[in-house]
């Protein structure tokens, strides 16, 4: 909506037909975020993927109207276990809504949050076979055979069974367990 102005300007109209015209670039608005968010504890499952527990997370710096979110993705620093861990915002978070592609995110002092990712229980498949022996006092047991196996590792991860056997009991008897 150009005008004219001055002290003699009402004696003119303006035409904008044929007007020069030219270029020059409209570059995305960087948004940062705000706010906070809680993250769920998890058992130790091989990755770094963590879930929101409660988000009060903003982005900063939106234009008034202008319609846009943040789908946050969270990930854990590391894989293994620990309490207190630190969970961040992972570079995969995105912007979404209809005026999204108006914006770049930038995780830069982005908040984070704690969790817990506990030790996953094992279990012992498979079967084994136990040395006879001669009294000794202990029951301390030699192992024969062995097929046991760990049941529920995750894929990929380097673990392995160092089975220690002893009977129930020291005294002898045929058949102990």
């Amino acid at each position: 909506s150009s005008s004219l102005a001055g002290a003699d300007s009402g004696n003119y109209t303006l035409s904008l037909v044929g007007a020069p015209t030219a270029t020059a670039d409209i570059t995305a608005k960087q948004l940062t975020v705000g706010g906070s968010f809680t993250a769920n504890n998890k058992e130790y499952d091989g990755n770094t993927n963590a879930t929101i527990n409660g988000n009060s997370l903003t982005l900063v710096t939106t234009n008034a109207g202008d319609a846009v979110t943040l789908t946050p993705v969270l990930v854990f620093t590391n894989k293994t276990i620990g309490s207190g861990k630190t969970v961040v915002l992972a570079p995969s978070s995105s912007l979404a809504g209809a005026d999204s592609g108006n914006y770049t995110l930038s995780l830069v002092g982005a908040p984070t949050a704690t969790a817990n990712i506990t030790a996953k229980e094992l279990t012992v498949g498979g079967s084994f076979t136990a040395n006879n022996k001669e009294y000794d006092g202990n029951t301390n047991a030699t192992i024969n055979g062995n097929s046991l196996t760990l049941v529920t590792t995750n894929a990929g991860d380097a673990v392995t069974l160092m089975p220690v056997l002893v009977f129930t009991n020291k005294t002898i008897g045929a058949g102990k367990t």
